[in-house]
């Protein structure tokens, strides 16, 4: 058994709240998150087995969403449940604060004369390893680069990443 499975099993099914399976539920909906589905599905279970009450409305909505997603986008049964990711899909952890000082960073140095290529290269080499991260810093700059204009130079400047040379 893993351990994520042994910690659902922690859980008694009396404990389990309509607040928890609706919280679970709406973790499902927004996009992958195993535990809840997996909790989820053994809450229901245990209910089966034990011919124990249930939450109706939050088994319709997630049976609804599941089959949604099988017969009109295609998915497997395990990604609309929620058990597995879409092929190509993974986790991404969330790079906006390093997008956000690296075009600030490149806005600093485009206000003191560098050219938008320089200022570019200098976000990506303080960010990235191994000359990487041209296109990330690119992208970053056209994301941010109007939100960025409206900072005064100090507030631009608490924005910059660390070991950026001022």
């Amino acid at each position: 058994m893993t351990k994520q499975r042994e910690r659902f099993r922690a859980i008694r099914r009396e404990e389990v709240t309509d607040d928890y399976l609706e919280e679970a539920l709406g973790s499902i909906e927004l996009g992958f998150d195993s535990e809840a589905a997996f909790h989820l599905i053994e809450y229901f279970h245990e209910c089966f087995k034990a011919d124990a009450p249930f939450s109706r409305h939050v088994f319709d909505k997630f049976i609804r969403m599941a089959f949604e997603k099988i017969v009109e986008q295609g998915w497997s049964a395990d990604q609309a449940f929620g058990l597995a990711l879409r092929r190509g899909k993974y986790e991404r952890e969330s790079n906006t604060a390093r997008d956000l000082s690296g075009a600030a960073y490149m806005m600093y140095l485009m206000d003191r004369g560098c050219t938008w290529l320089d200022a570019r290269g200098a976000a990506a080499n303080l960010l990235f390893d191994d000359g990487k991260g041209d296109k990330a810093m690119e992208n970053a700059y056209k994301q941010h680069k109007e939100a960025l204009r409206t900072l005064t130079p100090d507030e631009l400047r608490a924005l910059l990443p660390d070991g950026a040379q001022l």
